[in-house]
């Protein structure tokens, strides 16, 4: 990639979004972009009627110019998936794959560019996913999604609320407390940079919801774990005189587990615990299934927590908006 040239009007020519044929110089901040506005007008709507009743500025490569109200870390990643077909991701498997998608969709809604507000809503949604199934799919660990100890998940949030993704929301607050606990509940009015993201805020009643449900998330760990002691004795044990005890002393581990896990009651347990469960088939099969059946009870009841709509309605208003929500 090019380095970005400076004008002596102290613009930025952006490299990749400088077109020698360009008709419109947009500008964002300091960075200024050679586009085709034939295109900005076929895409957008919102953006047609803005030019068209914008004041005249002093051309620039005999080009009109055009001040967008918008960050840079929005509006470049926005144009460039406007002129770069191949720029958006399949995928979201990158911290840059994030940063995209967010000033993608946020300048998408805004000026209603709708292909790329459901092509960036359908990638959250694979991201922060409508059923337990999908979640379970995902690697919540992975590198780039723990690089800020998750704190791009507080973003998102915001980012949901702006654009109308309520369905994106549980999941969200679900796995927002243990970034909380980390960081601390005063600053939930009032974020400062995180250096992907520009500063923003969290809903009042998303931080009120927040803070009322950290017994609920306790409780539900507490309760998803309980299969470790009820039922007492399962019908059809072969080793009865074994599987108790052996039930009875994880006890304590899952004990731990809650104290460290609190925060995120569906991955309290995991599969690779199951391991410390030498028990007979039956029994195993049995608890594998308390526990699924105490999960699926908790997220059943998620949105509910945060005022939300149920995962059925959800589900409605993601299809409505293109998104495809299995």
């Amino acid at each position: 990639m090019s380095a970005p040239s400076t004008e002596s009007n102290g613009y930025e020519r952006h490299p990749e979004l400088w077109f020698a044929d360009g008709t419109i110089i947009l500008r964002a901040e300091n960075t200024q972009y050679r586009v085709y506005r034939g295109i900005l007008e076929r895409y957008s709507p919102n953006l047609k009627a803005a030019l068209e009743n914008a004041p005249e500025r002093k051309p620039v490569a005999v080009c009109p110019v055009f001040d967008l109200n918008d960050s840079v870390l929005d509006s470049t990643p926005f144009l460039l998936a406007l002129f770069s077909p191949e720029f958006l991701p399949s995928k979201i498997t990158q911290w840059n794959h994030l940063c995209q998608v967010r000033g993608c969709l946020r300048l998408a809604h805004k000026y209603q560019v709708n292909y790329f507000r459901r092509k960036t809503l359908s990638l959250l949604t694979l991201e922060y996913p409508l059923t337990l199934e999908a979640r379970d799919e995902i690697d919540l660990f992975a590198g780039w999604r723990s690089e800020d100890h998750g704190v791009h998940k507080l973003y998102m949030l915001a980012l949901a609320r702006e654009v109308g993704a309520l369905w994106l929301l549980p999941t969200i607050l679900h796995d927002i407390y243990l970034i909380l606990t980390e960081l601390g509940f005063g600053e939930l009015d009032q974020l400062s940079d995180f250096g992907h993201f520009s500063p923003t805020t969290i809903a009042a009643d998303d931080a009120k919801a927040i803070v009322t449900n950290m017994g609920d998330h306790f409780h539900g760990a507490v309760q998803i774990l309980s299969f470790l002691g009820s039922p007492a004795h399962i019908k059809g044990c072969t080793t009865p005189d074994c599987c108790p005890l052996l039930r009875f002393q994880n006890i304590g581990y899952a004990m731990t587990a809650i104290e460290i896990m609190r925060d995120r009651p569906l991955d309290v347990w995991s599969k690779t615990d199951w391991k410390r469960l030498n028990l007979c088939q039956t029994c195993l099969k049995t608890l594998k299934k308390n526990h699924q059946s105490a999960r699926q009870d908790f997220w059943n009841k998620l949105p509910g927590r945060y005022g939300l709509p149920g995962w059925k309605e959800l589900k409605e208003m993601a299809a409505a908006a293109g998104v495809d929500a299995k």
